[in-house]
């Protein structure tokens, strides 16, 4: 390997620090519902943190679902009766080796599991 191939070194440190992580508690790193977003509303009505369920997926880290439990249901079609979010990324904070900088959203029913890695889209 070169140190002049970008690719190939930022492959190995990528390596490097998945095995580093590997040893840690890595919990207080893993993202908060307030890191990510700023505005929350679904039906004309406000959400907040306990609108959503946390759950950790092996390659994404912290994950969200809104409205797990069904108990949220829109009353009237359009644009402002479904879920609408203001979302930030903290780019500041992404590790140099990161991919993109963004979020993964899945649209997925309730008593599905959700598989972000396979079935999500990026948003950057």
């Amino acid at each position: 390997m070169s140190l002049n191939d970008t690719s190939a070194l930022q492959t190995k440190a990528k390596r490097v620090l998945d095995l580093e992580a590997a040893g840690y508690d890595l919990s207080s790193a893993k993202a908060q519902y307030d890191d990510f977003l700023q505005g929350c509303s679904f039906n004309t009505q406000d959400c907040d943190d306990s609108d959503w369920t946390v759950f950790e997926d092996p390659s994404m880290g912290n994950c969200f679902t809104f409205n797990n439990a069904a108990e949220k249901n829109a009353t009237r079609a359009g644009p402002i009766y479904g879920l609408r979010l203001i979302a930030k990324t903290n780019i500041s904070e992404y590790l140099l080796t990161s991919d993109t900088a963004g979020m993964r959203i899945l649209i997925h029913d309730q008593n599905e599991y959700p598989f972000p890695d396979i079935f999500g889209y990026n948003i950057q």
